[in-house]
């Protein structure tokens, strides 16, 4: 099935649950996908000319992007075609990681800098042990949560961002070493238990990837559900079947700047 003259590409081999995906769109941000042919791109490029010519509007191809799935030919002429710039993966998009490995611990450095600068600002000022509890509680932890909705958290991070947590609560503005004067599984608890109610990221971090799960079960129709049917299977009503090879195809994705 083609759109304009250029093709997406299909997930899943059986033809009853087969979707075939060729744009994504979110917000002011839009995925093209297509072959990598020269006559889809030159067909993708003359929709976009015609779109802009119809509704007046202005593609900015400066801030397009052409990415490359697998190993594409002349990609350095496909770019030329639609003049943009050529990226690689892996690559951010929508403040996530794409591409990448989904348990590489790498894709959490953004993440780990943002509380380190947040951390940077907060140690010149003098804060009681209160406030710290509270910067923690609502700002601190509040960075890693948008990563770990989509994400399983290696324990290599975990436990670095538990340090700079420990740290900070302990320790505030003052350079020098001093002793926990509780345990860290024990600050965790709540307060009812004798904790400060500091979050659990292991288990904040499992209970929004359990999400997806349950709005699995839920959601009747979705087209995120449908790709996820068409990729892996479904055992049941709540359960996706396990992936058992790759999953993939060559050709070209093109991430195109909205009109402004």
């Amino acid at each position: 099935m083609s759109y304009n003259g250029y093709k997406g590409f299909t997930l899943g081999k059986d033809p009853s649950t087969s979707v075939i995906v060729s744009h994504l769109l979110y917000a002011d941000d839009t995925l093209i996908f297509c072959g990598a042919d020269s006559q889809q791109v030159y067909n993708l490029n003359t929709t976009l000319m015609v779109f802009e010519s119809i509704s007046g509007l202005h593609i900015n191809m400066i801030k397009s992007i052409i990415y490359p799935v697998n190993k594409v030919q002349n990609l350095e002429k496909f770019a030329d075609i639609l003049s943009c710039n050529i990226g690689s993966f892996p690559t951010t998009y929508l403040g996530l990681p794409l591409g990448a490995k989904f348990k590489s611990p790498e894709i959490w450095n953004g993440v780990i800098e943002k509380m380190e600068k947040r951390l940077a600002t907060w140690q010149f000022r003098y804060l009681l042990m209160g406030g710290r509890l509270t910067l923690i509680n609502n700002v601190l932890d509040s960075i890693p949560t948008y990563c770990m909705s989509l994400f399983p958290m290696p324990s290599s991070v975990l436990k670095q961002i538990d340090r700079l947590r420990r740290r900070f609560l302990w320790e505030g503005n003052i350079q020098t070493y001093k002793f926990p004067l509780e345990k860290w599984q024990k600050v965790t608890q709540p307060k009812a238990q004798g904790g400060l109610r500091i979050r659990n990221l292991q288990l904040h971090n499992k209970g929004l990837l359990l999400k997806w799960l349950c709005r699995f079960g839920q959601n009747e129709a979705g087209y995120w559900k449908g790709i996820i049917k068409a990729k892996h299977g479904i055992l049941d009503h709540w359960r996706p079947m396990r992936s058992r090879g790759t999953h993939g195809v060559g050709g070209l994705e093109t991430h195109q700047q909205s009109p402004r």
